[in-house]
């Protein structure tokens, strides 16, 4: 999507109708396809301020018809939806961005047929349906054949529901709106209620997914029932966008996509300590981003963020919808705070539910490989799994999710260990407790988790608390408690920390470089810094540059020696630049004293953003990245240069498993 406007015609929304809601949300989507212009300003963003923190300029009115008729000559005409039946809205909403016309409502269809607007009626749903099922056909029928088969949406058409929120998108991206129940509830005598799968409303929502490509499609929005539509979704392999009451989505995703990637703290020293590394939920639902993570007293904006640190679930999907909104969580957080993807990479799914009947995991392939390259860009390496991942996924997430250090699982699988490293600097964590918002649960739990611990050696421990039940001043007086009651033998850490504390625990690889005190190069521009590329920061200003003729070099001096057997090269364009200024042809270089190097790897002609390859093992206290031919305009740049490996006289723990 394009920009936005250089000034955003801003319609003050608060005070109107559901009605008028939906049809400008369909207005706006039109509006903005091609450029964002429309911006529909209500009472959140009074609070949120998603527009000042992207640095839009925007001019507000009350006067909706005012804008209406600016960008009259764009409407070509109305689709009326029948208030008696209710799902004709997504009927309405799916037609609408197929044919470029305004989703209106009887009463709407008297105002805007007259002068001045004159917009003709194009299509009429008024009294056609007896019930949803039949809208549904219709719309199969009739209109999905022109419709993305990359993006469905799960909207409710219900006053109270998604009548205007995300309906822009719908409409900007010609995709099917579905609202499917797919359960009945049933109310036992026991008090308790049971999910009744509802196989005619599987069958429909089969007519549609059946002609999305696994991997590849997306469903957005929310759906009836969230485990049924989560189990039926993942075995079509379509991973959901939890995006239900996200608003102006045309505007939020016309944001500059240039994050301020943070640097990252020096993980601990590995010592005998209980490792605990608190985590906050539902970072996956773009509406909890937009809204309540930035806006609740114990959230984000809480006093005492930072005091302890905290790894928040946040969505990668932002950087298409809302990169801004995500870079403000960047620009904005501490040390101590750290983000990570919700379940289970780039959507929520879950894996096991992937994977065929005869063992084929290739569309799970799709989905790990599509979320690396989200993470890659989005600086995520970390992600939530729900459920579990099987054997066989955990030696594809191995071999092709290269930007993650680990993941968390909410349940364990029969033959697997709670924690345990599965290869290539990657480790798998069991959470513990499990998405649990009872504070005083949560607490007594890692009290017995750490009674009669013995300091002997590292174990390790993540809570995940639900974001809706807990918060930030909760785990702060947590932490405080623990820490007056068991003092050193504990300590709190960032998920990333965890994770490569717990590979060098089991002697597995981690990045051995980051924030190595001793960083040399040949020569270094000025306003540039050689630390920089171990900072873990690839922003545009936060890497090496070297304009001096002839070869290049920059050493990393690990301070003792490492079994190494991975290395990763940022390379000029993931800090924004071009990409032919891409590091074109280099060798990496080790060696044991600083003077006599050997050549571990050799590259020519690259063009990658990022090289990240697994070499044979070598023995070296330095690294050196040898350049030869930087790229086009002869001046190297490099944003992150990473050396992966276990310390030679690492100590030797009495391994205790999980």
């Amino acid at each position: 999507m394009a920009y936005v406007a250089d000034n955003l015609d801003a319609i003050y929304i608060t005070r109107i109708t559901e009605d008028t809601r939906s049809m400008l949300a369909s207005f706006q989507g039109i509006i903005n396809r091609e450029k964002p212009r429309v911006y529909l300003y209500g009472s959140n963003d009074v609070n949120e301020k998603w527009a000042d923190e992207m640095g839009a300029s925007y001019t507000i009115t009350k006067d909706e018809d005012e804008i209406i008729l600016k960008y009259k000559d764009e409407i070509k005409g109305l689709v009326v939806w029948d208030k008696k039946q209710r799902h004709t809205l997504n009927l309405a909403t799916t037609y609408a961005g197929l044919n470029d016309v305004m989703v209106v409502t009887e009463r709407l269809a008297e105002k805007y047929t007259a002068e001045p607007y004159n917009f003709p009626i194009v299509e009429d749903y008024r009294g056609r349906f007896e019930d949803s099922y039949e809208v549904y056909e219709y719309l199969y029928d009739n209109l999905w054949k022109d419709c993305s088969k990359r993006l469905v949406m799960g909207l409710s058409p219900y006053a109270g529901g998604h009548t205007c929120h995300s309906r822009d998108l719908a409409v900007a991206a010609k995709c099917a709106v579905l609202w499917i129940d797919l359960v009945d509830v049933v109310n036992n005598d026991d008090g308790t209620s049971t999910e009744v799968e509802k196989p005619e409303d599987i069958a429909l929502l089969d007519k549609f997914f059946r002609d999305c490509t696994p991997g590849e499609a997306y469903y957005a929005g929310w759906w009836v029932s969230e485990g049924k539509g989560i189990e039926v979704s993942s075995k079509y392999g379509i991973p959901t966008v939890p995006a239900d009451f996200y608003e102006n989505y045309t505007i939020y995703a016309g944001a500059s996509r240039e994050l301020d990637i943070p640097t990252v703290p020096a993980k601990p020293e590995l010592e005998g300590k209980y490792y605990i590394a608190f985590t906050i939920s539902d970072g996956d639902n773009m509406q909890y981003c937009q809204h309540f993570m930035k806006t609740h007293s114990n959230m984000w904006g809480n006093s005492k963020r930072g005091e302890v640190p905290i790894s928040w679930t946040c969505s990668p999907v932002l950087y298409d919808a809302g990169p801004q909104i995500l870079n403000y969580y960047y620009r904005t957080a501490t040390e101590n705070d750290f983000l990570i993807a919700g379940p289970s990479g780039v959507g929520y799914t879950n894996p096991v539910l992937w994977e065929s009947e005869d063992g084929n995991n290739d569309n799970y392939l799709k989905y790990i490989k599509l979320s690396d390259s989200y993470f890659r860009r989005t600086a995520f390496n970390f992600t939530t799994v729900w459920h579990q991942v099987n054997d066989a996924q955990a030696a594809l997430i191995r071999d092709n999710w290269g930007s993650l250090l680990g993941y968390s699982t909410q349940s364990t699988m029969s033959g697997q260990r709670d924690y345990t490293p599965i290869g290539n600097g990657i480790v798998k964590i069991q959470t513990s407790p499990p998405y649990d918002g009872n504070v005083e649960r949560v607490y007594d739990l890692i009290r017995k988790q750490l009674d009669g611990y013995s300091g002997r050696t590292p174990r390790f421990m993540m809570p995940q608390l639900i974001a809706w039940e807990a918060g930030v001043e909760d785990i702060v007086d947590m932490a405080e408690k623990l820490k007056d009651e068991f003092g050193d033998k504990i300590e709190f850490v960032r998920v990333d920390h965890l994770c490569m504390l717990y590979s060098e625990y089991m002697g597995s690889i981690y990045n051995a470089s980051l924030q190595a005190e001793n960083v040399t190069a040949s020569g270094v521009d000025e306003g540039s810094d050689a630390r920089k590329i171990v900072d873990g920061s690839f922003a545009k200003n936060n890497g090496w540059q070297c304009s001096d003729s002839g070869d290049k070099w920059i050493t990393i001096d690990l301070k003792e020696e490492y079994k190494l057997s991975r290395y990763i090269l940022q390379n000029a364009a993931t800090g924004y630049y071009s990409k032919e200024l891409n590091t074109k042809d280099f060798k990496i270089q080790a060696s044991t004293d600083g003077e006599n190097w050997t050549d571990i790897d050799s590259v020519t002609g690259n063009t990658s953003n990022i090289v990240d390859k697994i070499t044979d093992e070598f023995t070296a206290r330095y690294v050196r990245l040898y350049i030869t031919d930087p790229g086009a305009d002869g001046v190297a740049r490099v944003q992150e240069f990473e050396v992966w490996g276990v310390k030679v006289n690492a100590k030797e723990w009495r391994m205790t498993t999980y």
